[in-house]
Formats: C-alpha cells, sequence, structure tokens
C-alpha cells in the first residue's frame, strides 16, 4: 500500500466483504480492489471468514438466544458512545454580553438620585436672603434659624422645631416682620409676626 488515505481502511473493507457498503462506496471500493493486491488479498480473507462461519451456521449452539445477544450488543455500543460523550471535555459557553444588567442598574441609580433629591435637606440648598428690621436699640433678623429679637444684648429666636422657612416680609412702616414656616414633618404652616414699638 503506498498511500493510506487512497485505500479502504478495515472497517470499509469488512462490510464490503459483507454487502453493507451503500452503492457509491461499493462501486468505489469494488473498483480499487481489483486494481490493488493488497486490498483484494485482505477482501478475499475477510469474504472467507464470511464464508466459514456462514457454513459452520448450523454447529452453533440451538439454545442460544441471538436476538437478545444481538439487544444486549447494541445497548452495549449505545452506552459506549454516550459515556464517551459524558467524558469529552465541553467547550465553555461564549460570554455574552446582555442588556439586562444595563438596564437594571441605569433604573437602580435612576431610584438612587430621586430618592436623594426628594429627601435632601432643602434648607441647605435654597438660602433665603436676611432681612432686618430696627428701631432703636431693638433689631429683628431674618435667617436660617428663624426670627431673631435682639434687645439690649438679649436675643430671642421665634422658630418651631423642625421648621423650614418658607418667606419673609417686612411691613411697609418698617416697623415689624412676619415669617410663615412649614413643619417639615407634620406639614403645619406656622405665621409668625414681630412688631417693634
Amino acid at each position: 500500500m503506498s498511500n493510506p488515505a487512497t485505500h479502504p481502511n478495515l472497517r470499509q473493507l469488512a462490510l464490503l466483504a459483507g454487502g453493507d457498503l451503500p452503492w457509491w462506496q461499493r462501486l468505489r471500493w469494488s473498483r480499487h480492489t481489483r486494481q490493488c493486491e493488497s486490498c483484494r488479498r485482505e477482501l478475499e480473507a475477510l469474504s472467507a471468514s464470511r464464508d466459514f462461519i456462514g457454513a459452520n451456521h448450523a454447529s452453533l449452539p440451538a439454545f442460544v438466544d441471538w436476538d437478545r445477544l444481538a439487544g444486549e450488543m447494541r445497548a452495549n455500543i449505545q452506552l459506549g458512545l454516550e459515556a464517551g460523550e459524558a467524558i469529552r471535555p465541553r467547550e465553555a459557553a461564549p460570554l455574552r454580553l446582555d442588556w439586562r444588567p444595563a438596564f437594571a442598574l441605569a433604573a437602580l441609580t435612576l431610584v438612587v438620585l430621586t430618592g436623594w433629591y426628594l429627601n435632601v435637606n432643602r434648607r441647605n440648598l435654597y438660602h433665603l436672603p436676611a432681612a432686618s428690621v430696627e428701631a432703636g436699640d431693638a433689631r429683628i433678623e431674618s435667617g436660617p434659624d428663624g426670627l431673631m429679637l435682639t434687645r439690649g444684648g438679649g436675643r430671642m429666636t421665634v422658630m418651631q422645631p423642625a421648621a423650614q422657612a418658607v418667606s419673609y416680609s417686612v411691613n411697609s412702616t418698617g416697623a415689624a416682620m412676619s415669617a410663615r414656616t412649614i413643619d417639615t414633618e407634620t406639614g403645619q404652616v406656622t405665621i409668625s409676626h414681630v412688631y417693634l414699638d
């Protein structure tokens, strides 16, 4: 045999000897064995073995259930094929980028930013301009803590706890100031007026 790729293998020769090859392969390898001496000798040996088994078939034991044995052999072959598949290394699935985690992260970011915006202390973000009214030694000032009355070194602040200033106003005569505040916990609005005499 010069080139093994151009010669049939033992399995193909055995199937050719038994007449079990498809017709196109049977035609190809029959033509080859007519021209190749070594393949023809191998085919003749396989055909002789097949004829010997066929001739001595009568001497095989009659009590053996050949159909059952053939079924068991098929099952063993199938089991061997499945075992070979089980131990074959599996290929890792390619990494696939998905849009769902990015979408979930964007939604979570939106929820966190909305919560921060709704719960931020707005007094620190929006400062009302300070206003003041003076009359003699008394002074009223508006500030982040509320209305502060200062007189003779004493100070009093008019502001409810946990309240946030909404607006301050000074009356036209310049002797009074009022503050409108809202309680952040209850939503109650309080209007305080401070007058100077």
